[in-house]
């Protein structure tokens, strides 16, 4: 248990509409300064929008990341890109590996035969605090992991107006 500085991009672009390239300069770039501001290696990428492609795995790999947290099983968001898990091994509750590196799943819950994302961002913002607490008891009676995330802005204590 614990939680650690991942990379999740400078300017939250979807990882699908940048060639492999250029999503190398610009997240070789967020790493770098990541590990310069924290005085610690980042190890953990999450793609924006959970917007990840496969081929894309390789540019982080050889960037230096141990692992991705892109993967989520729900089709009905229309930014979202589901990847293909079949060259990585199972090995536990939502977690993939493939020679020395992860895929670590975000968690759904299958509600009325819909899979609903339950594990922070903007969904930690739709849902009320009581019904976040229900998806996850219900995640948590069939798997054993589950992954939180949350954007900076999410805990900001200044308030913005808007003019």
């Amino acid at each position: 248990m614990g939680h650690e500085i991942a990379c999740h991009g400078k300017h939250h672009e979807l990882v699908y509409e940048v060639s492999a390239e250029e999503f190398r300069k610009r997240i070789g770039e967020c790493k770098q300064t990541l590990e310069e501001i924290t005085g610690e290696p980042v190890k953990g990428y999450r793609a924006p929008c959970f917007s990840m492609e496969n081929e894309k795995l390789d540019v982080l790999w050889d960037l230096g990341f141990n692992y991705d947290a892109s993967l989520i099983r729900f089709k009905e968001h229309k930014l979202y890109n589901v990847m293909d898990m079949s060259s990585f091994k199972n090995i536990e509750s939502m977690v993939y590996k493939k020679e020395d590196k992860y895929e670590f799943e975000t968690p759904t819950l299958d509600i009325m035969g819909k899979s609903i994302p339950i594990s922070g961002g903007g969904y930690f913002r739709l849902f009320p605090l009581w019904l976040m607490k229900y998806f996850m008891k219900k995640h948590w009676e069939k798997e054993d992991n589950f992954i939180f995330y949350i954007h900076p802005f999410e805990v900001e204590i200044q308030i913005y107006f808007l003019n």
